[in-house]
């Protein structure tokens, strides 16, 4: 049921700017750590994380850890302080980005509303895995095809950081 409301909340969005506002507001509710939408949005974890575990059961595979895109959420203003002390981080139309060499597009951070996207907790996520685990031997990331833009540019921030480290992730 998740999955099908994400795909028509989506499809609808595309169609209606005002679902695609109210989603985006939605979203900001969240992040800024309104109540409900945290309630809510921690039962959708749990019902989530139940049947992965679920379908991870079927196949013989169990981890340790399940650190999702929230468990990165405390170390996104320390990253975005440390891009800007570094001059990486700066505005562009009212988002907060960096240029990575290489690319046309700016990595967006920061939306204009202040509300992050996904580039900002994958980021985070590769700093502490790099932090967390020095000299892991790799990290596997199995996506679609059409994340391989997502992924130049969040390995690009990551390069410039200076970590070089981009080919184990």
């Amino acid at each position: 049921y998740l999955c099908d409301l994400y795909v028509r909340i989506n499809s609808e969005a595309e169609k209606d700017p005002a679902v695609r506002e109210a989603a985006r507001a939605a979203f900001k509710r969240l992040e800024d750590g309104d109540p409900a939408a945290r309630a809510t949005w921690s039962r959708f974890v749990d019902i989530t994380r139940a049947e992965l575990e679920r379908s991870y059961s079927r196949l013989g595979i169990a981890f340790d850890r399940y650190d999702g895109e929230s468990f990165y959420e405390s170390a996104i203003p320390a990253m975005l302080d440390d891009l800007r002390a570094r001059g990486l981080l700066h505005e562009s139309r009212g988002a907060m980005v960096v240029d990575v060499p290489g690319l046309e597009e700016p990595c967006i951070l920061v939306k204009a509303d202040g509300a992050t996207i996904y580039q900002t907790r994958d980021l985070a996520a590769a700093i502490h895995r790099d932090a967390t685990w020095p000299g892991f031997a790799r990290c596997l990331y199995v996506v679609a095809a059409n994340q391989e833009f997502h992924f130049r540019q969040v390995y690009g921030v990551f390069d410039l950081l200076g970590s070089g480290s981009t080919g184990r992730l």
